[in-house]
């Protein structure tokens, strides 16, 4: 399962949902039939866009009451729920565990992703721990199904940031 958003309040008096999307846009909530709340399934009645938020109706959550009981709950989807990613776009989960490869050489597997500013930042565990952000011409390929991430040395070089 994904983590594809958090739930802030209650929106209205009819139980729908004030969330704040993790997936690129709250707009893909629209392609979601259903969504686990504290592993429950519900299936989504309607979705509506307010800035950057998505409003979601649950079907079974009637009343604020209800909604209350969700304030700051996350929301989960199946991968095979999930929105189609364009070409050249990745969910985290499939680059997690990728070999990273530099000049034909593994240095590690990507351990973890943060996501704070400008560019996500790749955290890789190998004979040293590296972290490298996901910018300009640093990435030269992404396998998914062998599991492997290609980076320019020479970009490398420029970015790279070793913990001691």
């Amino acid at each position: 399962m994904f983590i594809v958003g958090k739930i802030l309040k209650p929106h209205g008096v009819r139980g729908s949902l004030k969330v704040q999307s993790y997936m690129d846009s709250p707009y893909a909530f629209r392609q979601l039939k259903k969504i686990f709340i504290a592993n429950q399934v519900y299936k989504i009645q309607e979705v509506k866009v307010v800035g950057e938020f998505a409003i979601v109706k649950a079907e079974g959550v009637d009343t604020v009451e209800e909604a209350e009981k969700f304030r700051n709950k996350e929301i989960f989807a199946l991968r095979e729920d999930m929105p189609p990613l364009p070409q050249g776009r990745y969910y985290i989960d499939d680059l997690l565990g990728c070999q990273v490869i530099v000049s034909g050489k593994p240095i590690g597997k990507v351990y973890d992703i943060l996501q704070n500013g400008a560019a996500d930042v790749f955290c890789v565990d190998g004979e040293k721990k590296v972290m490298f952000p996901y910018a300009g011409d640093v990435i030269e390929r992404i396998d998914i199904e062998d599991k492997k991430i290609y980076i320019s040395q020479t970009e490398f070089d420029k970015v790279a940031v070793y913990e001691d």
